[in-house]
C-alpha cells in the first residue's frame, strides 16, 4: 500500500492512497488573479509582466519562476483535472491558510465525492508555523494505518 502526499496538484498519482496537505486546486484563483493578498503581491501584473518580457520573475528572492511556468499555470484546469479523481482521498486544509484560500478549496472538494475534506482550524499554510503539525501527522498516520 502506497500513500502520496500532495502539497501541490500532480497528475502521476493515481494508483496510490492520496492525501492532499493544502492544495492548490485552481491556479487561476492562487496565482494568475490570486484571491489571498500574499500570493496577488507576488504574482502582481507588474511580476507577470516581468515574466513575459524578461523569460522569468521571482515571487520571492529564493523561487524563480519561468513564463513558461506561467502559460503552463494559465493552460492547466487543475480544478476539472482533480473532480476527475476517482480514488477515495483526504484533504486536509487550514482554515486560515494565507496563500490558498480555505473557502474556494473548500467548494472545489466539495464537488469530488470521492473526497474527504478536514479543515485544520487554525492551521495556515504550513502547519509547522501554527503549531499544527503533529495533529495533522496524526491525521495522516491514523489514515494510514501506522502508529506514532
Amino acid at each position: 500500500r502506497h500513500t502520496i502526499f500532495v502539497s501541490d496538484w500532480s497528475s502521476d498519482v493515481c494508483s496510490s492512497d492520496l492525501i492532499y496537505l493544502n492544495p492548490v486546486l485552481d491556479f487561476n484563483n492562487v496565482f494568475i488573479h490570486a484571491e489571498m493578498p500574499e500570493m496577488a503581491d507576488m504574482f502582481s501584473t507588474g511580476n507577470q509582466e516581468t515574466a513575459w518580457r524578461d523569460g522569468f520573475f521571482k515571487p520571492v528572492p529564493h523561487f524563480s519562476m519561468s513564463r513558461e511556468f506561467l502559460m503552463d499555470l494559465r493552460s492547466i484546469d487543475v480544478e476539472a483535472a482533480y473532480c476527475r479523481v476517482e480514488k477515495p482521498h483526504v484533504v486536509i486544509h487550514g482554515s486560515r491558510d494565507e496563500l490558498v484560500s480555505f473557502a474556494h478549496t473548500a467548494g472545489i472538494v466539495a464537488k469530488n465525492p470521492n473526497a474527504e475534506w478536514i479543515p485544520i482550524e487554525g492551521g495556515v499554510h504550513a502547519f509547522t508555523q501554527s503549531g499544527h503539525e503533529p495533529n495533522v501527522s496524526q491525521i495522516v498516520l491514523d489514515r494510514i494505518g501506522s502508529p506514532i
